[in-house]
């Protein structure tokens, strides 16, 4: 009798130690599918990242950078110049970040010329088309009435990307 109470208690001690066996092994293959999981999405997006540098490489040209801001003014300026209705830039400023990482910030120019008409209708068709992040907001063209000159208002904001601090 003692021999069987024995054994029967050998046999629930194994039953309840290989049940516990099973469940380690279960949750440390468990485990083992998250990280290889893990790692397929991290090499996924290492890939794209990766595979999409010069897209995003382009993307980044469209937005001003802190050290291009004077450049573009001056190309800007340049515009007035080549259509024979110089540009005078008025007034510069920053506005509040569009983007959660606040990376990208609009800088508001307001710009004055005068010239012709057909003078100032290019110089904003060619604001429009110019290759940046650039939105024309508003635009006011007026002739003076004594000497019936045109003079043209143009309300412009282009997009300036903030590069974060890599420290």
């Amino acid at each position: 009798m003692l021999t069987l109470l024995a054994a029967t208690s050998a046999y629930v001690w194994l039953f309840l130690e290989v049940r516990h066996t099973l469940s380690e092994v279960t949750n440390t293959a468990e485990d083992a599918r998250f990280v290889a999981a893990r790692n397929a999405h991290t090499q996924t997006v290492r890939r794209i990242i990766r595979d999409t540098e010069m897209e995003r490489a382009e993307l980044d040209s469209y937005f001003l950078r802190e050290e291009d801001i004077v450049t573009f003014l001056g190309n800007v300026e340049e515009l007035g110049i080549y259509v024979g209705a110089p540009i005078t830039v008025q007034s510069v400023s920053a506005e509040e970040a569009i983007d959660t990482d606040e990376r990208i910030v609009p800088l508001r120019l307001v710009l004055s010329s005068e010239g012709a008409l057909q003078e100032l209708f290019y110089l904003l068709q060619l604001l429009e088309t110019f290759p940046a992040a650039v939105q024309v907001q508003k635009v006011q063209i007026t002739q003076d009435a004594k000497d019936r000159a045109w003079n043209g208002t143009f309300h412009i904001t282009v997009l300036r990307l903030i590069r974060p601090d890599v420290s």
